[in-house]
C-alpha cells in the first residue's frame, strides 16, 4: 500500500519532468534543461529507494516471485556492460572488460541478475574516483558443477575486515561517515545477496583498506543450448496505421503514455476503465494495448483475463503498466510484457519494438 501512495505521485513527477524536457531541447530553452535534471534525478533517486525497500519487503514475507527463463549470458553482460560506461563517467573512471569466449546460458530472472550485476558496478563507481573499474565474466568450477563468475573490481576506497563483516545486514553501510559522503542506504548489496541466494548462487567479496575492493557475484551455469530464433523476429518501423490503445484511470498517466507513443508513430485511443477498454478494443482491433492493474470497477487482471478468453482479441499483445509489481501474475494470466510505474521512455519503446510489426 505504501508503495502504491508513493509511486502515484512519483509517475507524475518523474513522466512530466521528461516531457518538459523535450519540450525545452526543442524549443532551444538551455535554462531550463538543468533544473529540469536535477527534478529528474530526484525522481528516480527517491524511485530507487522505493524500488529498494519494497524488494526487501517482498523477500523478508516471502513473496518475491522469480521469472526463471533461459537466460543468454553474452547478450547480457554485453548490455550490462554499455550501461556501466555511463555509471563510469560520473566520477570520471574508466571500465575495463573482458570475457570468456562461450559463457553459454543459465536459468534464472533476467532482470535481478542484471539488477544485482548493475548494483556491483554502480558501487564500484560510486567509491572510485578517476580509477578504474574493472569487470570480468568467466565460467569456473564449483562444488556443485560448472558455474558463472561476474567479477566487479575497482580500485577505490577499499574495505576494513570490521566493514565487510558488515556489509551485506540490510540497512547498513560500513560507517556513517561513508554514508554521508557518498549516500544510499545500505540495502543493495543485502538484496543482491539474497536475490543471488534464491538463484542458488551467491556473492562474495575481496577487499582491503585503501586497495580497492572485488565483489563475485556466482550463479549455477547450464550447458549452452543453440540460439533459437525470436518469435519477434522480423519486426518493421514503418508504424503508419498501428494503432495502440491505452487502458488508464489515471489522466496523467494516459498523458504521458500517449505522449511517448505518438513520439514513436503510433496512432494512440484512450479508455478511462476497462469496460471501456475492452469495447474499443473489440471495435478497433489495436496492434496493442497498453493496460493500467489498478482501475475502479473491473481491474486489470479481470479485464486482461477477459481480453485472452476472447478468440478475436487473444492474439494482441497485452503490455501490462503498473505501479503493483506483480510481473509472475501477469505473465501467468497471459500478459507480453510488464512495465511497473513510473515507466521510463526508453524501457517503453523496446517493448513497442517487440511487439508492434506492419501486419
Amino acid at each position: 500500500n505504501m508503495s502504491h501512495e508513493l509511486r502515484t505521485p512519483l509517475n507524475a513527477v518523474i513522466g512530466i519532468t521528461e516531457m518538459l524536457t523535450e519540450d525545452a531541447e526543442d524549443d532551444g530553452l538551455e535554462d531550463y534543461l538543468e533544473p529540469l535534471g536535477r527534478v529528474s534525478r530526484a525522481g528516480t533517486h527517491l524511485l530507487h529507494l522505493i524500488n529498494e525497500i519494497l524488494d526487501l519487503s517482498k523477500i523478508e514475507a516471502g513473496r518475491m516471485e522469480l521469472i526463471e527463463e533461459q537466460i543468454d549470458l553474452q547478450n547480457l553482460v554485453r548490455d550490462v556492460v554499455l550501461t556501466a560506461e555511463t555509471l563510469a563517467a560520473t566520477n570520471n573512471n574508466t571500465i575495463e572488460f573482458s570475457s570468456a569466449d562461450d559463457i553459454g546460458i543459465v536459468r534464472g530472472d533476467s532482470t535481478r541478475i542484471r539488477q544485482i550485476m548493475l548494483n556491483l558496478i554502480s558501487n564500484a563507481c560510486k567509491f572510485t574516483e578517476d580509477g578504474v573499474v574493472e569487470i570480468r565474466s568467466s565460467i569456473g568450477a564449483g562444488p556443485n558443477g560448472p558455474e558463472f563468475h561476474f567479477a566487479v573490481r575497482d580500485s577505490g576506497i577499499g574495505m576494513s575486515d570490521e566493514h565487510m563483516r558488515r556489509l551485506f545486514q540490510d540497512f547498513s553501510q560500513a560507517d556513517s561517515s561513508m554514508s554521508r559522503k557518498y549516500g544510499g542506504t545500505g540495502l543493495g548489496l543485502a538484496i543482491s545477496r539474497r536475490l543471488a541466494r534464491m538463484m542458488d548462487g551467491d556473492i562474495t567479496v575481496e577487499s582491503q583498506l585503501g586497495q580497492g575492493s572485488t565483489f563475485t557475484l556466482v550463479l549455477p551455469h547450464s550447458t549452452p543450448e543453440p540460439a533459437m530464433e525470436s518469435e519477434d523476429a522480423g519486426i518493421s518501423a514503418d508504424r503508419d496505421g498501428l494503432t495502440v490503445l491505452i487502458i488508464d484511470d489515471d489522466q496523467t498517466s494516459r498523458d504521458i503514455i500517449r505522449r511517448a507513443l505518438v513520439g514513436e508513430g503510433f496512432d494512440v485511443v484512450s479508455a478511462t476503465n476497462g469496460r471501456d477498454g475492452l469495447d474499443r478494443a473489440r471495435a478497433l482491433r489495436p496492434a496493442l494495448i497498453t493496460l493500467d492493474i489498478i482501475m475502479p470497477e473491473s481491474d486489470g487482471w479481470e479485464i486482461l483475463t477477459e481480453l485472452k478468453a476472447d478468440p478475436e482479441l487473444s492474439d494482441i499483445p497485452v503490455v501490462l503498466l503498473s505501479i503493483l509489481d506483480e510481473p509472475a501474475k501477469g505473465f501467468a494470466l497471459g500478459a507480453s510484457d510488464y512495465l511497473s510505474k513510473p515507466v521510463r521512455r526508453e524501457a517503453l519503446r523496446a517493448v513497442l519494438d517487440r511487439f508492434t510489426d506492419d501486419a
